[in-house]
């Protein structure tokens, strides 16, 4: 320790000055590998707590109670943070009216419903975007005039 300062002190009256290489980039590099283990610690927490089977059930219950018809999620259903927080689902059907023609009234190859951050964060769902590919949908009147898109859906 000593020697170091004694060979500063040289130094400054030579008149060059010894410069310590800046720590600065290396504590950015920590924070940041830091901030990658955190986010992918957190994403894999919530794989666990919300895994795409247990989505599916909650979908299905919910749509199952609003519409009175059953949906089924046949293909893969998964979630995702980034870009933004999003529910990717295939091959979905929505029964038909008893007295419908066909099985399904609606057919979907693959959708995903964009979710708001915030609400999230809020504890609430809310889909800001919906983007569907591979829409069948059957609309058709019974000889009542009745259609299989009326009622209350809330």
């Amino acid at each position: 320790m000593a020697q170091r300062a004694a060979a500063l002190r040289e130094s400054r009256r030579a008149g060059c000055l010894q410069v310590s290489k800046p720590r600065r980039p290396r504590r950015l590099l920590i924070a940041a590998g830091l901030l990658v283990l955190v986010l992918g610690a957190a994403g894999w927490a919530l794989q666990l707590a919300l895994s795409p089977p247990h989505i599916a059930e909650v979908v299905a219950s919910q749509v199952s109670s609003r519409t009175g018809r059953d949906l089924r999620i046949q293909g893969r259903l998964d979630w995702r943070l980034l870009p933004t927080p999003a529910v990717v689902a295939e091959d979905l059907s929505l029964a038909n009216a008893a007295w419908g023609s066909q099985p399904n009234m609606l057919h979907v190859r693959r959708s995903v419903l964009q979710l708001g951050l915030w609400s999230l964060l809020q504890g609430r769902v809310h889909i800001d975007s919906v983007a569907l590919a591979g829409v069948e949908l059957l609309l058709e009147t019974d000889a009542g005039i009745e259609t299989i898109w009326s009622g209350d859906i809330s």
